[in-house]
């Protein structure tokens, strides 16, 4: 099995689930898939995600993420047009057609998955039933952010810390949207 790093067409990303009509995941199946990273020693390198989006895309665009600093991230849709000359590599992949279909993009080199991984991990999302509502991350830095809609095609990822103690205090619903594991001692 592969991850496909193409661009994703306008048509196929908005039929994704809104991040707010997605259904939470059970922690067991996370757990679950959790020994799938843990088997291939990936736990240190990727992560899983709540499949979904924010906004939908207009023909020849696609979701483009921008680091602003090591602590914030701005993703947005950007035409196909403005970034092609930029190396870009999938952020997030979605089971679709037998593959890992990158939906997000992100500066940077492709990442070169373990085909074996790949495909154990697709096994065990469509043995749980999981595959509209699973992603994988080609890495851990989205883990510990909040995300916020910041205009129709434009999302902004801040890491907690960088929030400052304030935002500890806040009473708002917070959507879990992305799991990493661990290292276990033993």
């Amino acid at each position: 099995m592969k991850a496909n790093d193409n661009f994703i067409s306008s048509d196929l990303f908005n039929t994704l689930t809104d991040v707010h009509d997605q259904a939470p995941i059970k922690k067991s199946d996370l757990l679950e898939l959790g020994t799938i990273f843990h088997k291939y020693q990936v736990v240190d390198k990727y992560m899983l995600g709540l499949l979904h989006k924010h906004y939908d895309v207009n023909p020849g665009t696609i979701a483009v993420t921008t680091d602003l600093t090591p602590e914030v991230a701005i993703t947005k849709a950007m035409a196909v047009d403005a970034v092609a000359h930029r190396p870009l590599r999938g952020q997030l992949y979605f089971l679709h057609d037998d593959e890992w279909q990158a939906y997000e993009y992100e500066d940077g080199s492709t990442e070169a998955f373990d085909p074996n991984f790949l495909r154990e991990l697709a096994i065990k999302v469509r043995a749980l039933n999981l595959e509209d509502r699973i992603s994988l991350g080609s890495s851990k830095k989205s883990l510990g952010t909040r995300e916020m809609l910041i205009s129709p095609d434009a999302t902004a990822s801040f890491c907690s810390p960088s929030l400052g103690e304030s935002w500890a205090d806040v009473d708002v619903k917070v959507l879990e949207v992305g799991w990493g594991f661990i290292e276990e001692s033993n």
